[in-house]
């Protein structure tokens, strides 16, 4: 999977390489975000068949029963439904930064992504089953919810740029560290507004 979005990231170079001329790696100050921007419908759409994946691989009884128990737990530690509005967005917004940061480390992002989402879609199978909801219903859901594509999206950000600073300490190129910290804050706006959206649809619900 690594490899073969190393390879994606090349072509995309090379394609806009070739649509820019010698700008591309000079002249056109905007060359480096148009590369990044290409590969972020690819990671999302990684990021989603790998929750489908996750959620619909037959999985033990034993599994989802503790899956279900640490999801429990997790809930029950954010204390959403006791909080204020503002208090329980912050506490899914830090929840949800520490796993974008992890989605920065260099190469191991990707890697770290496609776990997390996983389990998003086991956990997703877990509680469908311990509380005998239809999987396909809660499943399109969790597909459908506008949070579900900010935080996405935020997550791709993270992804795609770690492979890139990962591809650039590989290759001994030059690191825009301007760059990837204006991304990096850009992925935490996107979480912070996906958490105060899932939270107001949440609780404007019947």
């Amino acid at each position: 999977m690594v490899l073969c979005y190393w390879r994606y990231i090349r072509d995309a170079e090379a394609t806009t390489l070739k649509r820019h001329g010698a700008r591309g790696y000079g002249m056109d100050e905007w060359y480096p975000l148009k590369v990044r921007v290409r590969m972020y419908a690819a990671t999302i759409a990684i990021l989603l068949m790998t929750i489908v994946v996750g959620a619909l691989m037959p999985a033990p009884r034993d599994l989802l029963i503790e899956s279900y128990r640490r999801y429990e737990e997790l809930m029950r530690s954010l204390s959403l439904e006791e909080a204020p509005l503002d208090v329980a967005v912050y506490r899914i917004f830090f929840h949800n930064l520490y796993v974008a940061a992890l989605m920065f480390v260099p190469l191991l992002g990707l890697v770290i992504a496609i776990y997390s989402a996983y389990m998003t879609g086991l956990v997703l199978h877990a509680v469908a089953f311990v509380e005998s909801r239809e999987l396909g219903i809660a499943l399109l859901s969790l597909v459908l919810a506008p949070s579900t594509w900010g935080e996405c999206l935020a997550y791709s950000i993270a992804i795609t740029e770690s492979v890139f600073l990962g591809r650039a300490l590989l290759l001994r190129r030059k690191v825009d560290l301007s760059l990837s910290l204006a991304l990096f804050m850009l992925s935490l706006s996107i979480l912070l507004l996906s958490a105060t959206i899932e939270l107001a649809l949440v609780r404007a619900a019947p």
